[in-house]
């Protein structure tokens, strides 16, 4: 078999919308921030790809090329052309939601979030382990655990993102469709999810696939957004409809605004027109991050013998943004005392399942 070598984290099949032919090409702009410069006419094979960014076999990148990216892509490309009876299937809609999900799973950007995780956990255990034998606990704040591959970890991002599009099935879609003169633009990490319920919620699992009050983003192209929502909570657009018109220019920037938090290297665009917008959208919101990590012990029990047994947890606390789409309404406020999962049943599932395919 032929070894794809240059593995795209965001697949083309998204990125074509967001550029042009030229020569029988597909070609784009990009914005490369940590260069902060921006690149024109750049193919869409070279851009949003690392080599051998998930495995070097092609096992799990043949998995997202032929199981999902391939099925997905005429559905998109019937969404962006405003065709939304293609997700009366529901075998259609399954195939949406595990590509958006993977997508969410599978970039650069996750794992910094999840070495993030990772250094806040040995930081953690590190403080109680030098408390405990009467050392300082602030030299804990030098402990790293080394990752030397990271394509193995991010493999296996990628496939619980597969498995976690289950928690995603009770979800509604709704499109906003961009009536301004200024562009939807794409980032190199295209999801955005936000739990604008719980926003003022200080919890472990509010940033979770599984939490009610969950919302989805994905740009489709420069003219159209893909949201998905909890709709038990909120409610998009008009009652009766899948669409909605955006004419509001500060809609289309809350929006973009989504994109800017989430990138980590590039943000992709059609029309050099966006130049200025991207900028200030990178001033104003590229130095912030999502979500923060933070560490509790919750539990120390004494076993006798001078033993003791502790146990630590680490969640993500998320940005606390300002404001939604004005699109965006919220049917039921939430009491920010109580915690609470959408589908307790999928939620049960997902976590034997997982656990199950990890022991093995």
């Amino acid at each position: 078999m032929q070894i794809t070598k240059n593995q795209h984290y965001v697949p083309q099949c998204l990125l074509k919308f967001f550029s042009w032919e030229d020569k029988k090409e597909r070609k784009t702009n990009v914005f490369d921030i940590p260069r902060y410069s921006f690149r024109y006419s750049q193919s869409i094979k070279k851009i949003c790809s690392q080599n051998y960014f998930y495995d070097t076999d092609n096992m799990v990148e043949n998995i997202l090329s032929q199981k999902i990216e391939a099925p997905t892509a005429p559905l998109i490309s019937s969404i962006v052309h405003h065709d939304t009876t293609v997700l009366d299937s529901s075998e259609n809609w399954i195939r949406l939601l595990i590509f958006v999900s993977t997508l969410l799973s599978r970039t650069p950007k996750v794992m910094d979030r999840m070495d993030s995780i990772i250094q806040t956990n040995i930081q953690s255990i590190s403080r109680e382990l030098l408390r405990l034998n009467g050392m300082d606990s602030r030299n804990a704040d030098g402990v790293k655990l080394k990752i030397d591959d990271e394509a193995p970890l991010i493999s296996l991002l990628t496939l619980q993102g597969y498995f976690a599009s289950i928690l995603l099935t009770d979800l509604k879609f709704h499109l906003a469709i961009n009536k301004t003169a200024l562009d939807f633009f794409i980032s190199d990490h295209p999801v955005f999810m936000y739990n604008w319920l719980y926003r003022d919620l200080d919890h472990p699992g509010i940033t979770g696939f599984g939490t009610k009050g969950l919302q989805l983003f994905l740009p489709l192209s420069p003219r159209l957004m893909l949201c998905l929502y909890d709709p038990e909570i909120y409610r998009y657009g008009s009652k009766y409809s899948l669409l909605t018109d955006v004419h509001d220019v500060k809609d289309v920037g809350i929006l973009n605004s989504f994109q800017a938090i989430n990138s980590k290297s590039f943000v992709v665009f059609l029309d050099r027109k966006s130049e200025t917008n991207i900028k200030s959208m990178l001033r104003h919101y590229g130095s912030k991050t999502l979500h923060m990590q933070k560490s509790i012990e919750y539990e120390v029990e004494v076993l006798g013998n001078e033993t003791v047994r502790t146990r630590h947890i680490v969640y993500s606390k998320q940005l606390k943004i300002g404001v939604m789409p004005s699109f965006v309404n919220v049917k039921r406020k939430a009491d920010n005392s109580v915690y609470g999962v959408r589908n307790p049943e999928a939620f049960e599932y997902f976590s034997q399942l997982t656990q199950t395919n990890y022991s093995r």
